[in-house]
């Protein structure tokens, strides 16, 4: 999957499931973080918008 456009972090579904995150465009996982939990990445702000 391609993401371009008007994309922006709100668009992103990020979710705690066990001890892992998963990370979500639509209905596409992009992402499953192992061992994260889903408050330290917020916590975090991971995103740029430029």
């Amino acid at each position: 999957m391609r993401l371009e456009g008007g994309f922006t972090p709100e668009a992103l579904s990020i979710t705690q499931s066990n001890r892992d995150t998963i990370i979500n465009f639509e209905s596409e996982t992009l992402a499953v973080l192992m061992s994260v939990d889903s408050s330290d990445l917020m916590a975090a702000n991971p995103f740029l918008v430029a």
